[in-house]
C-alpha cells in the first residue's frame, strides 16, 4: 500500500514498504536566511534523520535544493535525482550518487515509475494583491501572446473575482496596455532584499543586481557564483 507523508513546503515522502522516495526535502530555514522569507511550518525532523532510498529535487531553488540541510544528511546510500543544472550544487553539498532527472525523463525506482513534468501553470505574483497594475496586466498579455504564437492557449484563474475581472478586461483591451512602461523597481521580486525589489535597469534572472553587474563586467556570460569565483557552499554560508 502506498503511503504519502507531507514534510512541509513542497516536500513529500512516498513509501510502498519496499522503496522510499523523498521529494523536495526542505528541512532548514535557508530561504529565510538568504531572502528573509521564513518557513510557514516547522520541519518535521532534522536533516540527519532523513532515511530514504532516493531524494528527488524537482528544480534548482533553495527550498528544493536545500544547501543548508543536504550537507547534514546521511547520503552514502542515497541516490539524488535532479535536473542537470542542479548537479554542481548538489555535488558541492556532498552528494556522490547523482542521476539527471530533466523534464520528460522517466525513471523506474523499485515499483515506482517517476516522470519529470511541468504542470503547465504560470504562477503570477502581484506586487500589491488584490490590486493589479497596468504593468502586470501587460506582462500577462505578453505571456499569453507568446503562448499563442506557439499554438498554446491560456486560462486565467484568480481567487479574487475583482482582480480576475480587471485582468480579463485588460486582455480584451490589450492595445491599451502594451505600451505601459516598466517600473524601475519590481517589488514582487525578492532577489534583492536590501533593495526591496528587482531593479529593472539591469537584466537580472534569480540573482541580485550586484551579481548581474559582475557578470557583465567580466565580459563572459557566467553564473553569478562563477563571476565572483566562489563556490555554492561559500555563497550560501555567508
Amino acid at each position: 500500500m502506498l503511503k504519502v507523508k507531507w514534510i512541509g513546503q513542497s516536500g513529500y515522502i512516498l513509501s510502498d514498504g519496499n522503496t522510499e522516495i523523498c521529494i523536495d526535502p526542505y528541512l532548514s530555514d535557508v530561504v529565510n536566511r538568504i531572502a528573509n522569507r521564513p518557513r510557514m511550518v516547522d520541519a518535521p525532523f532534522l536533516p540527519e534523520q532523513l532515511k530514504c532510498d532516493v531524494v528527488i529535487c524537482t528544480h534548482n531553488h533553495l527550498d528544493h535544493v536545500d544547501v543548508d540541510a543536504i550537507p547534514l544528511m546521511k547520503k552514502d546510500n542515497m541516490l539524488f535525482m535532479a535536473p542537470a543544472d542542479a548537479k554542481a550544487q548538489l555535488v558541492e553539498c556532498g552528494v556522490s550518487k547523482f542521476k539527471e532527472f530533466d523534464e520528460g525523463t522517466t525513471v523506474k525506482i523499485g515499483d515506482f515509475e517517476c516522470t519529470q513534468v511541468w504542470d503547465g501553470v504560470f504562477y503570477k505574483k502581484l506586487s500589491n494583491y488584490p490590486e493589479v497594475s497596468d504593468w502586470e496586466i501587460r506582462t500577462i498579455i505578453e505571456f499569453m501572446e507568446y503562448e499563442k504564437k506557439y499554438g498554446r492557449t491560456c486560462d486565467i484563474e484568480c481567487d479574487n473575482e475583482n482582480t480576475l475581472r480587471t485582468v480579463l478586461d485588460g486582455i480584451k483591451r490589450k492595445e491599451a496596455y502594451l505600451s505601459t512602461p516598466c517600473p524601475k523597481l519590481l517589488t514582487e521580486c525578492t532577489a534583492c532584499p536590501y533593495r526591496k525589489g528587482c531593479v529593472t535597469e539591469y537584466v537580472c534572472h534569480t540573482t541580485s543586481a550586484d551579481n548581474a553587474i559582475k557578470i557583465f563586467e567580466c565580459g563572459k556570460l557566467l553564473s553569478a557564483l562563477n563571476a565572483r569565483n566562489v563556490s555554492v557552499v561559500q555563497r550560501y554560508r555567508l
